[in-house]
């Protein structure tokens, strides 16, 4: 499984949706201790792969979202979303005025 290295994280929250199981929908955001933002983005595209899991049917959703997901970095932020909903335009244009 894949994962973010914790020595390179000062803070982070995340969220999933309600239906997690069923879509996958999630946000996580972390701050990364100051140049480490590169660590921390490879931790969390290594960790959205282990994600990705097809061999079970019952998650097709989850996995074709997550596979989707958006792995965004800006300054010592870096953020994962995943659409709940497939919504992918809304979604990058909330990170895009997220991460101005």
């Amino acid at each position: 499984a894949g994962g973010v290295p914790v020595d390179d994280i000062l803070g982070f929250v995340g969220v999933t949706s309600q239906n997690y199981s069923d879509n996958g929908g999630l946000v996580m955001v972390i701050q990364a201790k100051p140049g480490m933002a590169a660590s921390v983005e490879a931790g969390v595209e290594s960790f959205k792969a282990s994600r990705q899991d097809d061999r079970y049917t019952e998650f097709a959703t989850q996995v074709a979202n997550t596979k989707e997901g958006r792995v965004r970095t800006s300054g010592d932020i870096v953020v994962l979303a995943v659409s709940a909903s497939g919504d992918w335009d809304k979604l990058d244009a909330a990170l895009d005025a997220a991460l101005a």
